[in-house]
């Protein structure tokens, strides 16, 4: 089964069904001026990005709908530090984000690019 979280000391990030949330400590949540649990819709959420630390530690970005652009995964309010044993989880969650991402992406094309439907009913006149 494929992993649906990464947790470390002061977040969480959850898969769910209808979308991400992001736990965080309240001293994580204040350094990063953001709420303490974050939740997104799968409208909102354009990917995932897996970085290492300098240390080889895996970090989950994930990316917004719109502008935002953090240099720092530190100040990134979109961004959870995988615990020490969960290299493997934190490949598995961004997979599983980048596919629902992509899929409603092309569910959205799809919607935009196909005529509607003329079921035969005839207006009244």
């Amino acid at each position: 089964m494929s992993a649906t979280s990464v947790s470390s000391r002061h977040a969480r990030l959850d898969v769910l069904l209808d979308g991400l949330r992001i736990t965080r400590s309240a001293s994580d949540a204040a350094r990063r001026h953001t709420e303490r649990v974050l939740v997104l819709e799968w409208d909102e959420v354009a990917g995932a990005t897996l970085e290492l630390t300098g240390k080889g530690r895996s970090i989950v970005r994930v990316a917004v709908v719109g502008p935002h652009a953090v240099d720092d995964h530190r100040d990134d309010p979109y961004a959870v530090k995988a615990g020490r044993d969960q290299a493997e989880s934190a490949v598995a969650v961004v997979d599983r984000i980048n596919e629902e991402a992509a899929t409603r992406r092309r569910w959205h094309e799809q919607a935009a690019t196909t005529p509607p439907v003329d079921d035969g009913a005839v207006e009244a006149g």
